[in-house]
């Protein structure tokens, strides 16, 4: 690790969630939050924010009066995490699509070409950012703020982050795969945007599950 007294928490989190998905921290490792802060020449406080927020997505797990542990990855709950948001998307397209602006659209097709653009250079941390935002977009069709507040509090940043290195599949493909959720979205049927939503959410399972299977 390289040691940075800048390092945010984002980056203390991606650097542990990394360690486990590459298996330098086996499950039923120990998480020391003192060597880590020591290696990378910061203090406690990021590591401790980070190992919480990864706590959070199920990666890691807290042992009062023992400290963090590696959890590891399981297909449940990879599953009812990409579930849960694939209810909210559906909320936010059954409550907000009949008020669908042009405004809206632009900002879907903004995220789909930077999404592609990002994919093409390869930029993944920049990548997950409009991947998120995408489907963010999707949740801001509705006026629903309780279902935004929840959305913006289960932060499905870090999932996306999670399912896209699971997946095993290059950025180019996966961005090409949104093409059809955003073309639904761009029709004006609402059924065929939730078809493709539920569609999207099923390929992406079918890739992170083997994945899963490697890991």
């Amino acid at each position: 690790m390289v040691s940075n007294r800048q390092l945010s928490k984002e980056s203390v989190k991606r650097m542990i969630s990394k360690a486990i998905i590459d298996k330098e921290l086996l499950p039923g490792s120990r998480i020391v939050e003192t060597k880590i802060a020591r290696e990378l020449n910061i203090s406690q406080a990021p590591v401790r924010e980070a190992l919480r927020d990864l706590e959070y997505l199920g990666i890691v797990e807290s042992v009062p009066y023992r400290g963090s542990f590696v959890r590891g990855i399981t297909h449940d709950d990879m599953y009812n995490s990409y579930k849960l948001r694939l209810v909210f998307e559906h909320m936010a397209i059954d409550e907000g699509f009949s008020e669908v602006t042009p405004e809206m659209i632009e900002t879907i097709e903004y995220y789909l070409s930077e999404m592609g653009r990002t994919a093409a250079e390869d930029a993944f941390e920049e990548y997950i950012e409009y991947d998120a935002m995408f489907h963010k977009a999707i949740l801001n069709l509705s006026k629903n703020n309780m279902l935004n507040r929840v959305w913006d509090f289960c932060d499905f940043r870090d999932l996306v982050r999670l399912g896209t290195v699971l997946s095993g599949e290059t950025l180019t493909t996966l961005a090409g795969r949104h093409k059809a959720l955003g073309d639904a979205l761009k029709s004006g049927d609402k059924e065929l945007a939730v078809k493709e939503s539920n569609k999207h959410w099923q390929l992406l399972m079918d890739m992170i599950d083997d994945g899963l299977a490697n890991y």
